[in-house]
C-alpha cells in the first residue's frame, strides 16, 4: 500500500498544480457574445425633450499624452586604484514620474551625441539621445543610444568599438524599460 501511496500523491499534485483552466474571476466573456440591455432600461441616448444629452455615437476622449523627457547625467566613480577617470551614466526621466536609471561605468567623460554625429556614426535613425565614451588606454569607444519601442517601452542600445576593427558591429539590446500607456517621450532641450 505505501509502495504506491507516494507515486498516486505526486501524480494527484501534478494533476492539480498544472492545471491551465482560469478561475472564476479571471476568465472573460467570448468576443462574440454582447449583453443586451434589458427591455424595461431607458437609454442614455434618449434624453427627455428639452433636455442636451450625448448620444451614444460619440466616441469618448482619448487621454492626452503624457510628455516624459529624457536626458543623461554624469557622475565620477570613486577609482581607488588611481587607474582611468570613469563616469557613471544615469537616464534621468522627467515628467509623468521622475526617476533615474543607472546605465553603468564608462571610460572618461561621455560626449552626448547629435544628429548630424548620430548619423555619421551610425547610430540608430530612432534614437533620442546618445552618447559616445572612448577610452585612450585601450582604444575602446562604447556608444549608448535609447530609442522609443512600438511596444511602449524605452529601448537602450549599445555597441563597443574597436579601434582597428574591420567592421563596424551592430548596436545590441541591453535594456528595456516599460513605460505608461499614453507616455510621449522626448529629449530634454
Amino acid at each position: 500500500m505505501k509502495r504506491y501511496a507516494l507515486p498516486l500523491l505526486a501524480a494527484v499534485l501534478l494533476a492539480t498544480g498544472c492545471n491551465q483552466n482560469n478561475s472564476a474571476t479571471e476568465q472573460s466573456a467570448p468576443a462574440g457574445e454582447v449583453k443586451a440591455p434589458e427591455a424595461g432600461a431607458a437609454d442614455a441616448s434618449e434624453a427627455a425633450p428639452g433636455v442636451s444629452g450625448s448620444t451614444n455615437t460619440e466616441a469618448p476622449a482619448a487621454p492626452a499624452a503624457k510628455p516624459v523627457e529624457l536626458a543623461f547625467r554624469f557622475a565620477p566613480v570613486k577609482d581607488a586604484e588611481g587607474g582611468p577617470a570613469r563616469n557613471t551614466a544615469y537616464l534621468v526621466l522627467s515628467g509623468g514620474e521622475s526617476r533615474e536609471i543607472d546605465l553603468g561605468p564608462f571610460a572618461g567623460k561621455p560626449d552626448q551625441v547629435d544628429a548630424a554625429e548620430a548619423k555619421r556614426a551610425n547610430f540608430p535613425g530612432s534614437m533620442l539621445i546618445g552618447f559616445r565614451s572612448y577610452d585612450p588606454n585601450s582604444g575602446t569607444s562604447n556608444d549608448l543610444a535609447v530609442l522609443p519601442d512600438a511596444s511602449g517601452r524605452i529601448r537602450i542600445v549599445q555597441r563597443r568599438l574597436e579601434e582597428g576593427a574591420d567592421k563596424q558591429p551592430e548596436f545590441q539590446t541591453s535594456r528595456e524599460i516599460p513605460m505608461p500607456a499614453g507616455t510621449e517621450l522626448r529629449a530634454k532641450k
